[in-house]
């Protein structure tokens, strides 16, 4: 495995961690089963908000990008969308 790909998983990893456990039982599964799903998924995610902000990167899209959720995270909308939404 890359470092990158390493560092990307270490992020992952920490990013569970650092999640509040849902006060339900069974929910936790639930999330985990989620979380994963969504964060190993082969092909790349974004979540955006209204404005356009990236509020949520899996791996595969920080991947593909070449840096990490976090960056990604951090950039401004009109990098990433040049002509905005619509």
């Amino acid at each position: 495995m890359s470092n990158d790909t390493d560092m990307l998983r270490h992020e992952m990893k920490e990013r569970i961690n650092a999640t509040n456990a849902p006060a339900q039982p069974g929910m936790e599964a639930e999330h985990k089963r989620y979380t994963n799903l969504y964060d190993l998924a082969p092909v790349g995610y974004l979540n955006l908000a209204a404005n356009g902000a990236i509020l949520l990167v899996n791996l595969a899209a920080a991947a593909l990008v070449g840096c990490t959720r976090a960056e990604l995270r951090a950039l401004p909308k009109t990098v990433c969308f040049k002509n905005g939404l619509s």
